[in-house]
């Protein structure tokens, strides 16, 4: 068996077609796969889609008037409310009973996807909240007793996550139109393949069918060449 090292394409060429204007928006995530892995046939990319790097879910109420802290525990979204409920309780002089608050579903108009999976994958997003609470008023006495007025405050629940790459593990950012890339070089060892053949450091399969070749020391050659994947 004869043992091949070529490499037949190379990472700054990948590069150039991962900018390359994408067809129509109905074969968007098939094109924009084959524009990270389909121009390889010796497996020198890998893409993922989906980020290596997701960030917990900060949470916070921005106010009005006073801004809570930002909450990245898997319990967030209640500290946020409660540290919001905290702060209305202490800032009115007389309180009839406690604050109460009523949160309503995802508004999708604002909270757009990012880039990553397709354009499905959210990196912020806001619900809308409403605070309610009622203020004592009147002094107690016969002609002035006590009466509890409702009050309202619309805010709105936030919530952001950091979206990333793996620099350090050699992962780099690419884009397209349908989607967002993590791409990094990962130039399989081509030499020895084993029956039929198979590349041992990933399992891949590879046949390569040689359509032309040329005379002379150096002959021009076309060729095919097929992966498992």
């Amino acid at each position: 068996m004869i043992c091949n090292s070529r490499v037949s394409s190379t990472v700054v060429t990948l590069l150039v077609l991962l900018f390359v204007q994408l067809g129509p928006a109905a074969s968007a995530q098939a094109q924009s796969l084959d524009v990270c892995k389909g121009h390889s046939p010796t497996g020198s990319a890998e893409c993922s889609v989906v980020p290596q790097r997701v960030g917990p879910w900060r949470w916070s109420v921005p106010g009005p008037i006073q801004a809570t802290p930002t909450f990245d525990t898997s319990d967030g979204a209640t500290r946020a409310i409660d540290a919001y409920k905290t702060f209305l309780a202490g800032s009115v002089a007389a309180l009839c009973g406690s604050v109460n608050v009523s949160v309503g579903a995802l508004d999708t108009a604002w909270s757009q996807p990012s880039g990553w999976d397709f354009k499905r994958m959210l990196s912020n997003q806001r619900f809308p909240a409403t605070f309610s609470y009622e203020v004592r008023l009147g002094t107690g006495t016969p002609q002035d007793p006590y009466t509890c007025s409702p009050r309202t405050v619309p805010t709105y629940l936030y919530s952001f996550r950091d979206l990333s790459c793996a620099y350090d593990q050699g992962w780099s950012y690419a884009d397209s139109s349908a989607s967002s890339f993590c791409m990094r070089a990962s130039f399989e060892d081509l030499t020895c393949p084993t029956a039929n053949p198979v590349l041992p450091g990933s399992g891949v399969k590879v046949l390569t069918s040689a359509d032309y070749t040329g005379a002379g020391a150096h002959p021009l050659e076309f060729s095919r060449t097929y992966r498992s994947r």
